[in-house]
């Protein structure tokens, strides 16, 4: 079943120890349509960063 990205923005990411962060885009190849990286939103309001999380890794 194919399923919009928007619909995953905001979805939570769990890891081993609780919640990572909150998708916040995607990456997308130019060549192939896919998928490339996630950017996940971790941290609080001071301490924020932003990480790529390749598909692979689910």
């Amino acid at each position: 079943m194919k399923q919009s990205v928007n619909s995953l923005l905001g979805f939570s990411i769990n890891g081993t120890d609780g919640e990572i962060g909150k998708v916040e885009e995607f990456y997308f190849d130019d060549q192939t349509s896919t998928v490339r990286y996630i950017v996940v939103k971790t941290g609080g309001w001071l301490s924020e960063k932003k990480v790529l999380i390749s598909p692979e890794a689910f």
